[in-house]
Formats: C-alpha cells, sequence, structure tokens
C-alpha cells in the first residue's frame, strides 16, 4: 500500500427478505433443530435471523433510498400465503440444501422489488436466475447434504403459512437495519 493511501473498504453485504409468520417460522426452524440435533448442520441457527425467503443480496446499498422503495411497494403489499413443499438442492460445494415455496405472487413481489431497488443484485437473486427459497443448511459437503435431504424428507417437510413481513439486513453479522409488517388489503 501507497504512503497515504488508505485501503478501500470492502464491500458490506445486505439483502431484503420476507419473514414468515411465527407459526411456520417455528415449524422451520424445528428442521434447523433436527438437522443440528442430527450433527448434520448448524448454519441456520448460528446466522441469528428468522426464517425468511431472500428476495435481493446486494454489496452496496444507499440505505434510505432502498427503504423509499420498498415503502413505496408496501402501499400495496399485502400478507403473502405460503406453502414450502420442495425438498431443493442448490448444485456445487458446499452445498445448500432448502424449502421451494410454490405462489406465483413471490415472483412478482420479487420482480417489482428488484425494479424498484435497482439492478445491481447479486446474479443469484436477478429475476432471470432467481430461485425462491427458504434456507435449511449450508455449508454440506456431499455427504452431509444426501443425508440432510433425506432426514428433512422423513420429517414431512410441507409448511404453510404466511409471509408476513419484509427486512433490510446488513452482514455478516446480521444486523437489522429495518423491518415492517406487510399489510392486510388486495394486491
Amino acid at each position: 500500500m501507497t504512503a497515504g493511501r488508505s485501503k478501500r473498504p470492502e464491500p458490506v453485504p445486505f439483502a431484503v427478505s420476507l419473514l414468515l409468520d411465527d407459526a411456520s417460522a417455528g415449524e422451520v426452524e424445528r428442521l434447523w433443530s433436527a438437522l443440528a440435533e442430527a450433527d448434520l448442520s448448524r448454519s441456520m441457527l448460528e446466522l441469528g435471523h428468522p426464517p425468511h425467503v431472500t428476495l435481493g443480496v446486494y454489496e452496496h446499498l444507499d440505505t434510505p433510498a432502498t427503504i423509499r422503495a420498498i415503502e413505496a411497494l408496501l402501499v400495496r403489499a399485502v400478507r403473502l400465503p405460503v406453502r414450502f413443499n420442495d425438498i431443493g438442492v442448490f448444485p456445487g460445494e458446499p452445498g445448500v440444501l432448502y424449502l421451494g415455496p410454490a405462489s406465483d405472487e413471490l415472483t412478482s413481489i420479487h420482480r417489482h422489488l428488484h425494479h424498484a431497488v435497482g439492478d445491481d443484485a447479486h446474479p443469484h437473486y436477478r429475476p432471470e436466475s432467481w430461485v425462491p427459497h427458504c434456507t435449511l443448511a449450508t455449508g454440506l459437503s456431499p455427504t452431509r447434504l444426501d443425508a440432510a435431504r433425506a432426514l428433512i424428507a422423513g420429517l414431512g417437510p410441507t409448511i404453510g403459512g404466511m409471509l408476513d413481513a419484509i427486512d433490510l439486513v446488513r452482514f455478516s453479522p446480521i444486523e437489522s437495519l429495518w423491518r415492517r409488517p406487510l399489510g392486510h388489503g388486495i394486491v
């Protein structure tokens, strides 16, 4: 480093997520605990964030402008019924195990948020490549991934509930910057 120059700060990741209602969050946490008890993964228990569906991950955000954009969307936003009935795996190593939701409305919300907040989302969170999911475990070797998937399948992982709040966090560690409940009106 040249004298007089400071090191450029590392990007700070941000995420915008929809949070599950208390009852369905409790069901997801039950699956997280089962994975931990089987010594397969503690990753989501250690994350320090409630069960959620991430809509976007960004390296840089203008936090006040992002909050204004999300609030503008919330004028029409309602609690969203969701049913998680698919166990999915993101390919690669380390592996990620997740529950996939069935919801056409979720894709629409994601697209609207993406256009409101900006196009600089992480590539996996852009509309053309986003896979809606609620993560169950991260950092799994292929062997652990297979065992974790079998364990979750055996527990009957179908979970119905509501996505009832939206939040903006900075990580890691998780720091909540803003959170709002979703309304009960008509989209």
